[in-house]
């Protein structure tokens, strides 16, 4: 037997521990001399110790094969009806990208690829992007009471979901968007507290309150069984507003399995991961952001245990990678990544002659499955080669920032182990979601 490749050893209030990054397993031992000789057993059954000839690596771009195999019997399709806005964010990537709308003629060809695409599948999963898809509402109506009606007549299941700023949305129109749109799910973002926030969006509407009206959205979209996925937009100067935010979120909503948090850091990462000093004391800040947004989750038992530290093994790196997950703009361009819409290494067909399966940039979307140097690294589980896009379209060579804090988290992660006493109970540990 050897020593899992995956393994990662530390030291944190005195006791030993060993953090396995395929199975998501936490084991704690006294020492190390006597680590194999008294918990031996534990060791191979969980996976902290292997076969000398087992390709762990293999059983990891397996693994992932497996998963996106079950995932054969839907088709999910990211539809952008316009990339034009009503906001004017000041750190969107977009703000340099040409602004347009859906012809009649692309959303009557978009409906009639979506169904051709969709005859052999059992679900249809669309997500309305931009832009701000709201602005143009009646392209959204148009394609899913057309999509719906064809799921109905086919035994489909269909669903669909939204990224929005939610200012065109309000309280009467939910009703109408499940019923005619089967919508379930809504991702909308804060830019801090309410001056942050209104500032920030920037709408140009007399006495309107951005950040008061999504607040009041919460209510409403969850006591409407709507899914709420809330993105907190995180600067240096707006962390400990954006937190008391979350506190407010949580002090009424904790426990409520559709409310979904998530941080979203909006200043400068580094794009290649032999770091300076001055970006590996960024991304340490970062790490910092991080885990007080976890222990503050954990606090008000949002999470379970540890499960939303982001250290478990990943099913799949991202949507764009999987084959069926098709991403359709407004001038009909099919592409697999909705945030670079417009650049030719993401193009893979369009909406008239469908996708072109032996092209390269195909190829290199769906059959990638790691880069080389991801292959010698301890943390490949836990991302997959990360976004293909940084590093395919834009060259980043840079690594999961994850990589950079990776000992402050696994810290945090027995902290809150401990505040249960589950590590005094159990010697091994599942960090699995």
């Amino acid at each position: 037997m050897k020593e899992s490749f995956y393994n990662i050893k530390f030291q944190h209030n005195g006791l030993n521990f060993i953090y396995n990054t395929k199975n998501s397993k936490l084991i704690t031992f006294d020492n190390y001399d006597n680590l194999f000789a008294n918990h031996y057993s534990d060791l191979v059954s969980n996976g902290f110790l292997v076969a000398d000839d087992f390709n762990e690596f293999e059983e990891v771009v397996n693994k992932r094969s497996e998963y996106l195999s079950k995932e054969k019997d839907y088709k999910r399709f990211t539809i952008l009806p316009t990339t034009k806005c009503n906001a004017n964010c000041s750190f969107c990537y977009e703000n340099d990208s040409p602004r347009y709308d859906m012809s009649d003629e692309v959303v009557e060809q978009t409906i009639n690829f979506i169904k051709q695409e969709s005859q052999e599948k059992k679900k249809i999963r669309v997500y309305w992007f931009g832009g701000e898809p709201l602005v143009r509402r009646d392209i959204i109506d148009k394609i899913s009471k057309s999509l719906i009606e064809f799921s109905n007549e086919n035994g489909i299941s269909y669903q669909a979901s939204i990224a929005t700023n939610l200012s065109l949305l309000d309280k009467d129109d939910i009703e109408y968007a499940i019923e005619n749109w089967h919508l379930n799910k809504i991702e909308f973002a804060f830019d801090g507290n309410k001056e942050q926030h209104n500032k920030s969006k920037d709408y140009k509407i007399k006495n309107f309150d951005a950040f008061q009206h999504n607040l009041d959205m919460i209510d409403c979209l969850l006591n409407k069984n709507i899914i709420v996925q809330i993105r907190f937009n995180i600067t240096r100067e707006n962390f400990n507003d954006a937190m008391l935010l979350v506190q407010e979120i949580l002090k009424k909503h904790h426990g409520n399995k559709n409310l979904l948090l998530y941080l979203g850091v909006v200043f400068k990462t580094p794009k290649n991961q032999n770091l300076t000093k001055e970006e590996l004391i960024e991304m340490r800040q970062i790490g910092n952001y991080s885990i007080e947004f976890f222990k503050l989750l954990k606090k008000y038992n949002h999470i379970q245990g540890v499960s939303g530290l982001p250290l478990t093994y990943k099913k799949n790196n991202c949507y764009a990678s999987n084959d069926d997950s098709l991403v359709i703009g407004p001038a009909g361009i099919i592409t697999k990544c909705q945030m670079c819409p417009d650049d030719e290494l993401n193009k893979i067909g369009d909406i008239y002659s469908g996708i072109d399966f032996s092209s390269k940039n195909y190829n290199i979307w769906c059959n990638t499955l790691y880069f080389d140097k991801c292959q010698k690294c301890k943390l490949y589980p836990m991302c997959l080669s990360g976004c293909i896009g940084q590093k395919y379209i834009y060259n980043e060579n840079t690594c999961c920032k994850e990589k950079f804090y990776l000992d402050e988290l696994l810290k945090t992660a027995v902290d809150m182990l401990d505040e249960d006493k589950q590590l005094i109970k159990n010697r091994v540990l599942s960090l699995k979601r």
